[in-house]
């Protein structure tokens, strides 16, 4: 295979001259492809893959070739769209704003209305002119320049899986497959590579590929996967990676807008229902010499040096790139609240025999109900209205409580606290029974987890039986074991 072999991509240090002609040139194609054209969206990928911008009248355009003003606080955003002071681009230094250059070749018809509206991907850029180096794009871009300096060309694809899913949620609010387009049978099938599915679905999947074609980006065809309403698109081997990056992102945009319009939501996110299978973006990755060869491979085929320590590395660098690993507030809580449980059960196992039960009853619930009342105002909870049917709810949660709390320091005085901390393991799985006693959900996966803790409890009660060693006499006239077994009949 061939590699590309042009130097990486270069147009930030170009003159802003031969910059902004180039610019005008791909400007002037577009409005002749489209005449119509009335708007443009103006694109920065954040650090969430989540596109930001502005719509700008046409008539910008000429403007944006010189650039245009965003805060670098865009590359500083969550999720949700929310400013993380910490990271030291936003009130800190003043929210700047930074200039924003078009990539050459990214001015294409968007997916939200083809004939009257375009998009164009941004970069940012320092006050000098050099790439901004928070910029993701920018961040990949250096280490591309890396690899090709030490004559490493990487070659990649990426596939993109996502859900397709109803507007509106089920009976018990949770997310539901979609109806095929014009129909009220809703989609439940389970069957990968299913062409049936691809063939209910046509016109959003149709949609998503004329306009993929209109965009450049280089799709290769749909794929029905594991579970009801769930697809994937490939993207063509490319061996520019910046380029397969951008394609994945506009790709992205794309299917969301698609099924918007086709009446439904589209969504990449990686586990959106417990029972069904997860979505995720594979790239595949070839590395290549200036031979083109694969030097992830050796001459036998089989995986190579420096295959392994890429591996080795991705593996070391691992806990810094999860975010599971990352511990927020909501884990913290978890976390704390999981070691006063057990210092709970440590302490109750420790006096149960030397105090009161109710005495210590009267205490724990006094204090639950003082702490639950000051969480109340952090919490944003009122002091709702007294009605009979909550004076009845609170009873029985009082009464039941003590109930519950005597048994419970009744019972550890002859139990262990490891014990005691194995059999409110069991705690989640009658929770899970009665509520779905009491009409939830209790998904395949659930019920799985359930007989797994009470498997694990009892697996650790049991007590396995050891073979005695054998015993030695102390009797100095006692036959020595060697000579036992030789006179052994055979």
């Amino acid at each position: 295979m061939e590699t590309n072999i042009v130097e990486v991509e270069n147009f930030v240090q170009q003159t802003e001259e031969r910059r902004v002609s180039a610019f005008a040139k791909e400007v002037k194609r577009y409005l002749e492809t489209y005449p119509d054209t009335q708007y443009v969206d103006v694109l920065l990928t954040d650090l969430n893959g989540c596109f930001r911008g502005k719509r700008i009248p046409v008539a910008g355009l000429s403007k944006l070739e010189k650039g245009c003003y965003f805060p670098a606080s865009v590359f500083a955003m969550d999720i949700l769209g929310n400013v993380v002071e910490e990271a030291g681009l936003g009130q800190e230094m003043g929210e700047p704003d930074r200039s924003c250059i078009p990539v050459p070749g990214t001015l294409t018809p968007s997916a939200a209305d083809p004939q009257s509206i375009a998009q164009v991907q941004l970069t940012m850029v320092d006050e000098d002119g050099a790439p901004f180096d928070v910029e993701p794009r920018n961040v990949l871009n250096r280490l591309w320049q890396q690899l090709r300096q030490r004559g490493l060309f990487p070659v990649v694809a990426v596939e993109l899986e996502f859900y397709l899913l109803d507007r509106k949620r089920d009976a018990e609010g949770y997310l539901q497959p979609p109806c095929a387009p014009g129909t009220d049978d809703r989609n439940t099938q389970s069957q990968v590579y299913s062409v049936d599915n691809l063939n209910h679905f046509a016109d959003v999947l149709n949609d998503i590929d004329e306009l993929a074609k209109l965009q450049l980006i280089p799709a290769d065809g749909a794929v029905a996967e594991a579970s009801p309403g769930q697809f994937e698109i490939n993207l063509h081997h490319t061996d520019n990676v910046l380029d397969a990056c951008d394609d994945a992102l506009a790709l992205k945009r794309l299917v969301r807008l698609m099924a918007e319009k086709h009446k439904m939501h589209a969504t990449f996110m990686a586990k959106p229902y417990e029972e069904h299978a997860g979505s995720g973006m594979h790239i595949h990755i070839s590395m290549l010499n200036n031979k083109g060869e694969n030097v992830l491979v050796d001459g036998d085929g089989e995986d190579s040096a420096l295959l392994k320590r890429a591996l080795a590395g991705m593996i070391d660098l691992m806990p810094a790139s999860m975010a599971l690993l990352a511990l927020g507030v909501g884990e913290m809580i978890t976390l704390a609240s999981a070691v006063a449980i057990a210092a709970e059960i440590i302490l109750i196992s420790a006096w149960a025999g030397k105090v009161d039960v109710r005495r210590v009853t009267v205490v724990q619930l006094a204090t639950a109900s003082l702490v639950a009342f000051a969480a109340m105002k952090p919490a944003g909870e009122s002091v709702p209205s007294l009605t009979p049917a909550l004076l009845g709810v609170a009873l029985g949660l009082g009464i039941f409580s003590a109930i519950i709390q005597v048994t419970m320091s009744w019972a550890q005085r002859s139990v262990s606290p490891t014990r005691a901390t194995l059999i409110y393991t069991g705690e989640p799985v009658w929770a899970g029974i009665f509520g779905r006693l009491a009409g939830e959900r209790l998904p395949l996966l659930a019920l799985l987890g359930c007989v797994l803790i009470l498997a694990g409890v009892l697996v650790s009660e049991l007590k396995w039986k050891r073979k005695s060693p054998p015993q030695v006499s102390t009797n100095d006239d006692a036959q020595p074991l060697t000579d036992l077994a030789d006179r052994r009949e055979p």
